[in-house]
């Protein structure tokens, strides 16, 4: 039947923390898949086979909240802002494929606000892909919000908390040395 093949190709995807996620749905409301990000390849479908998120293959499986209402409540219980409306999934592939570069093999989509996408992994941290910036910022548990924590990522995927800015301004600002004029 229907539903027992949509079950079939929900229960391919094996998370890690999949029963940390099932607890979380009482909270987020239901998810539905966005798509997968399998090396620099997206997919919009389901997977038809199980994946293995090893280093040689990796893969990244984008989940969204499904109810706008669940995403608006949930983005104002983090303080954050997201913008109202569907989410455009072809705005999101570049975004995706860098989140994909930090070392994601599962995110929830709670939604974005202009050049920034909020998003959950998968053991209840939130996050915001700065697109401008290209920065990853750490908002803390879903349960303990905190200030956010600007994260840098270089072209390897190391991640590393950037400790030594003042403030986000700071981030995209390069002091350039004043010359003297000389005269002649």
């Amino acid at each position: 039947s229907e539903s027992e093949s949509k079950s079939n190709e929900n229960d391919v995807f094996k998370c890690p923390n999949r029963e940390k996620i099932e607890n979380l749905l009482t909270i987020l409301g239901p998810l539905f898949r966005v798509g997968t990000m399998e090396g620099s390849s997206w997919k919009e479908d389901y997977l038809k086979t199980p994946f293995d998120s090893s280093g040689n293959n990796p893969i990244l499986a984008v989940e969204m909240i499904k109810d706008e209402s669940d995403r608006c409540r949930i983005a104002k219980s983090l303080n954050i802002e997201i913008l109202s409306g569907d989410l455009q999934k072809n705005n999101i592939y570049q975004d995706i494929k860098n989140i994909a570069k930090c070392g994601f093999n599962h995110i929830i989509i709670i939604g974005c606000c202009y050049c920034d996408l909020h998003f959950l992994d998968c053991y209840e941290h939130v996050f915001r892909w700065d697109a401008m910036t290209d920065i990853l910022w750490f908002f803390g548990n879903l349960f303990n919000a905190k200030e956010p924590v600007p994260w840098g990522v270089s072209l390897d995927g190391t991640v590393w908390e950037l400790t030594d800015l003042d403030s986000p301004d700071e981030c995209n600002s390069h002091p350039e040395k004043k010359q003297e004029k000389r005269e002649e």
